[in-house]
């Protein structure tokens, strides 16, 4: 590999005190894995491609990777491409989401827009149903506990005056739109791409 870069696959070896004449059997998964990033940035890659990278990890380790990962693609301008089930992940490392459920996208954009795009409102139900108001809006998921009902919307307009509305997680976001496949998707404007001269979404 004439571009191999020897010195900052060392570089990331050695700082996680790896001694480097350990054979990779004796490594733990934290290692392993540091392991691996090191062989993959060595190569000085502009994309790389990661699936469940930090799937085998204890939380430290978890952590102490993904600010590895970071750290390593902003100083290399390396762009990653990442999979992965750990919801609390992708809220700490991705600036653009794309997520998929039963072969359909459910959400794309930049992560930064797609919960301001969502409100958890809660309300009184009215004889055991759900009020007319909801249908103003793009209801992702609802649900009826007692005589209250919680939803997870995105706004048309303004609320009604005896809901509560918080800004929810994008955790929360996320299950919500994975529970309900048969939600409207979302396309944040950095999801959109120009495709033959019309803009699809």
């Amino acid at each position: 590999n004439p571009g191999w870069d020897a010195s900052a696959a060392e570089r990331i070896v050695r700082s996680g005190n790896i001694e480097m004449h350990t054979k990779i059997g004796a490594l733990s998964g934290g290692q392993r894995t540091r392991v691996a990033f090191a062989l993959a940035f060595g190569k000085r890659p502009d994309l790389l491609l990661l699936d469940e990278p930090m799937s085998d990890l204890d939380p430290l380790a978890r952590d102490e990777m993904s600010t590895l990962l970071m750290a390593e693609a902003v100083e290399r301008g390396t762009t990653v491409v990442m999979s992965s089930h750990l919801l609390t992940e992708l809220e700490d490392m991705c600036d653009y989401l794309l997520v998929v459920a039963e072969g359909r996208i459910r959400m794309a954009g930049d992560a930064d827009a797609l919960v301001p795009a969502h409100t958890l409102v809660t309300g009184v139900t009215r004889d055991g149903r759900l009020p007319s108001e909801l249908d103003q809006h793009t209801v992702v998921e609802t649900r009826v506990q007692g005589r209250q009902f919680h939803a997870m919307i995105r706004p048309k307009g303004p609320l009604p005056a005896d809901w509560e509305s918080a800004e929810p997680s994008l955790e929360e976001v996320l299950l919500a739109h994975l529970r309900s496949p048969g939600a409207p998707s979302l396309y944040t404007q950095g999801a959109r791409v120009e495709a033959e001269g019309n803009q699809a979404a």
